[in-house]
């Protein structure tokens, strides 16, 4: 016998698998940690996070004398972007729990949200809702 899902569990069900869904966004980044504040490209993001890529130089900067970021090891960091089609900067902390390394001269930076004020989490969220809708529309025009 199968279980049908209630309308709102099966709801709440998307809204969770579609949390952590990566929207990928083109622009500048500005990051602060102890060493300083530089310049790193925004490549995602999501409800929960984001990724960031930057090269040999300033990930030297960023964190020097580190040799890898894990999960259980995160390092601190500062971060101030704005999103396509908006004007508000937003600030957040954040806890980058892996640096991948992508190419000889390209490293990936990926991070938690720690520290987000609600009105820059609603701007976060509309511009991933929007969007899902963009993505969804062409997969349904495309069929």
């Amino acid at each position: 016998m199968l279980c049908k899902a209630k309308p709102d569990a099966e709801r709440q069900m998307k809204r969770n698998l579609i949390y952590h869904t990566q929207i990928p966004v083109h622009n500048s980044v500005s990051t602060r940690t102890e060493s300083g504040e530089f310049q790193t490209q925004f490549e995602r993001i999501a409800r929960d996070g984001m990724t960031l890529s930057c090269d040999r130089k300033t990930l030297d900067q960023l964190f020097p004398n580190t040799a890898s970021i894990a999960p259980r090891q995160p390092k601190s960091m500062q971060v101030t972007f704005t999103l396509p089609g908006q004007q508000q900067n937003i600030k957040a902390a954040c806890e980058v729990f892996s640096l991948r390394r992508l190419s000889r001269d390209c490293f990936e930076l990926e991070m938690h949200f720690q520290q987000l004020s609600e009105q820059h989490e609603r701007l976060i969220n509309d511009y991933i809702e929007a969007n899902l809708k963009q993505i969804q529309q062409g997969i349904h025009q495309a069929a």
